[in-house]
């Protein structure tokens, strides 16, 4: 019975992290390097470009300064923390990148999911059984079209082999049948879709607040929060909040629910003085899935604009600053507020 392989973690610094690398080159077992930032070790670019010497059945690499055995079970992983880590090209040809940070679109349908499981589980159920049922039923034809390919290839005279003909109209008959059911499935899918669609905005918004949390970690380190615990405050408010037999009363509550819910358990875990940041970033995110702000205006307010070296007129007073004049002239060019630098 072949061993299971150990897994081991280290950072690049650790102490030893090399002497412990090279040990699990030679044994085969997998190596996970955490926190990794955009820089890497030089000492792991052997590994990188695979740079593996082949002599008879033995397979070395140098590491270091060391030439050790090399093991075909042995796998490398890197993992880091950056949002967006942008690597070199020289790193990135070398690697297999996978972004493990969920989407918006993602996480929206995963909440969808949850929403109409807990307000119309009959609903949930069915979409899924469609969806485990279509499988099945591609696979069936899947099967039916290798049979057929088998028998064509394997018999000699198909007109003349009864047993072939046999197998061929049996599977017609069947590939008829899962295809009618197939044509039934999807009209039945599509009702389904239509009724979910009814508790997209809920998701949509939930979806949203998630990523706003996120960006706390841009305050401080420690303002971090899993995506399970994300998912049960949406749960728990999907149970508290004030039950009505009409879906738009009856979703407003919800994200009314779900909104205090979060500010509070999200404010528990801030310091006092983050807490404002916190109900502004909230407060900006809801208008921007309601479409209440529109993004060129939400960059303004965060930056005050982007100077292209235009020329400003004449400043008119003596108490605004120049840069304050100037950000009143890159507020005049926004849509929302054109004409203001005339009024003002």
């Amino acid at each position: 019975m072949e061993k299971e392989k150990q897994v081991k973690v280290m950072k690049f610094t650790d102490g030893n992290y090399l002497k412990v690398l090279e040990a699990a080159i030679r044994m085969g077992n997998p190596v996970i390097v955490e926190n990794v930032y955009e820089d890497m070790d030089p000492a792991i670019e052997p590994l990188l470009q695979k740079q593996i010497v082949v002599k008879g059945n033995s397979w070395t690499i140098k590491i270091g300064d060391a030439i050790i055995e090399y093991d075909k079970g042995f796998k490398f992983y890197l993992t880091s923390k950056l949002t967006n880590p942008h690597y070199l090209p020289e790193v990135s040809t070398k690697v297999t990148l996978l972004n493990m940070m969920i989407t918006f679109e993602g996480l929206s349908d995963q909440l969808l999911g949850i929403v109409v499981e807990k307000e119309n589980p009959d609903l949930q159920t069915k979409k899924e059984q469609l969806v485990i049922e279509g499988a099945k039923n591609k696979n069936k034809l899947q099967e039916i079209e290798d049979q057929i390919l088998h028998t064509l290839q394997s018999s000699e005279d198909i007109l003349g082999d009864a047993a072939g003909i046999q197998i061929l109209e049996n599977a017609k008959v069947i590939s008829d049948d899962i295809s009618k059911k197939q044509v039934i499935a999807e009209k039945t899918e599509i009702e389904i879709d239509e009724a979910r669609t009814g508790y997209k905005p809920v998701a949509n918004r939930t979806s949203g607040l998630y990523f706003c949390i996120a960006s706390l970690a841009g305050v401080d380190p420690m303002y971090q929060y899993s995506l399970e615990f994300f998912k049960g405050l949406f749960i728990g408010a999907i149970a508290n909040s004030e039950p009505s037999d009409v879906l738009d009363e009856r979703l407003g509550f919800l994200n009314k629910e779900f909104l205090e819910s979060l500010f509070r358990n999200i404010c528990r875990s801030l310091f006092e003085k983050d807490k404002l940041i916190f109900s502004a970033l909230l407060t900006l995110k809801l208008m921007e899935l309601s479409e209440e702000v529109i993004d060129s205006e939400l960059k303004f307010f965060l930056t005050g604009g982007v100077s292209l070296g235009e020329e400003l007129p004449e400043n008119p007073t003596d108490w605004l600053s120049e840069k304050l004049w100037g950000e009143l002239f890159r507020l005049d060019k926004l849509p929302s507020f054109k004409g203001f630098l005339k009024h003002f």
